[in-house]
């Protein structure tokens, strides 16, 4: 939806994104629907040859028996295949915070997870998926970012559903297709000390990365609210992520709270519970660093550190991928299109993380499977398109792509550390 556009063509079924945002943001340089966007659905043959110059649509998942929407398949057969046409390979997220409204029944998920069906529902779903291009794509990412559905309901109950039903459609792929594609389920970064992370990382990446119990943080504090998994299940999820995807936005410090953790855990109204650790992005008086038009920091000074902690507390065959990490310029909204053009904000926010990638994989014995930065083109960022996180520009009233500085300045660091 965020680059597609084209929300009620070809049968597509309205998700929870449209009944969350509506029109859009009011008050937000840049609101408005999500209709057009950059209308990548009908003008993605153009996006994939720019892309190559320079280096919940198919099925309103419902029930087993819903019908499959012919005008998708094909559209997206022909994406794939145009990708492969251009030289690149195509990687594919089955699930990108776009749950029919079928789902949604007000419960405390905002994307419907704890729905008595939706296990079967996406399992369905993602079959049909598998069936159609299984055959050209070696890449899979199942859920993008499901841990927000606690960071923003306070619910970790229904990632449950979530893990089961990223196991399961992962052994279907191995078991039934017997495919030989890497997969994995991308996670939302969101940093902080060893309790701060057990609430927003371990209570899911435990079962599939190591196949153990949710972290007892979590069980102590949620009591009957915290997922919980048999040994058989835990078995089951076990393994079937072949790298950790994550995405990576900011950075932030975590502290104690003033009153303690015990009192916090003895109260909860307070605001900071059940995690009860306070975040600030100010540490002896100084901001982490710059900040971007949203409420985001460069992060590259803490890179390592992060790094390290992901690959040696959940290592993987095939290590991290960097499944999202951008930067929309402060204010660019009000740039002429020239300056945004050549804007140097986004490209002192990408080479220096790639720096410390470098330095983590040859200093600190790091493993990495690729990094994706958000985005190939300036796009409709929930609800608004004030916040431009593109390397490419979009004219919204033309469609005209063009590229920003940034993507050559990343192109020419890349090709100037390979071997190739």
């Amino acid at each position: 939806m965020q680059i597609e556009g084209a929300i009620k063509t070809e049968g597509r079924g309205p998700s929870v994104i449209e009944a969350e945002i509506g029109r859009g943001r009011e008050g937000i340089p840049g609101a408005g629907p999500p209709d057009v966007s950059v209308l990548n659905y009908f003008l993605y043959k153009q996006d994939i040859a720019r892309l190559a110059a320079i280096g919940s649509r198919i099925l309103p998942f419902r029930t087993p028996g819903s019908p499959v929407n012919q005008e998708a398949i094909d559209h997206y057969d022909d994406l794939i295949n145009t990708v492969l046409e251009y030289g690149m390979k195509p990687l594919v997220t089955l699930h990108h915070f776009d749950t029919p409204l079928y789902y949604i029944t007000g419960s405390a998920s905002w994307q419907g997870y704890d729905h008595p069906e939706f296990v079967d529902g996406f399992l369905n779903y993602a079959k049909i998926v598998l069936t159609h291009y299984s055959d050209r794509v070696g890449t899979w990412i199942t859920f993008n970012e499901p841990n927000v559905d606690a960071a923003t309901t306070k619910n970790w109950l229904s990632s449950y559903n979530v893990v089961m039903a990223h196991a399961k459609i992962v052994h279907f792929y191995r078991e039934q297709i017997k495919g030989s594609g890497k997969w994995s389920l991308k996670l939302a970064m969101p940093n902080g000390g060893e309790r701060q992370l057990d609430f927003t990382l371990g209570y899911m990446a435990n079962p599939i990365y190591l196949g153990t119990q949710v972290p007892s943080t979590v069980i102590e504090s949620l009591g009957s609210r915290a997922p919980s998994y048999t040994e058989e299940e835990l078995q089951y999820a076990k393994g079937t992520a072949d790298f950790f995807a994550i995405d990576f936005y900011t950075a932030v410090y975590a502290t104690t709270p003033d009153d303690g953790i015990d009192s916090c855990l003895r109260n909860s109204t307070n605001v900071n519970f059940p995690i009860c650790t306070n975040i600030t992005t100010v540490r002896s008086n100084w901001q982490i660093r710059a900040q971007s038009n949203t409420p985001l920091w460069t992060w590259y000074q803490h890179a390592r550190v992060m790094f390290r902690y992901l690959y040696t507390t959940y290592p993987t065959a095939d290590g991290i991928t960097i499944a999202e990490f951008g930067w929309p310029g402060f204010h660019e909204y009000d740039m002429t299109e020239d300056r945004a053009r050549a804007e140097f904000a986004s490209t002192l926010f990408y080479l220096p993380i790639l720096n410390e990638m470098l330095k983590s994989i040859h200093e600190d014995g790091v493993k990495f499977k690729g990094a994706l930065g958000w985005a190939f083109v300036d796009n409709w960022e929930w609800g608004e398109c004030g916040d431009r996180y593109g390397v490419q520009a979009f004219n919204n009233e033309t469609l005209e792509r063009s590229y920003k500085r940034s993507i050559f300045d990343i192109v020419d660091f890349i090709r100037a550390h390979s071997d190739y």
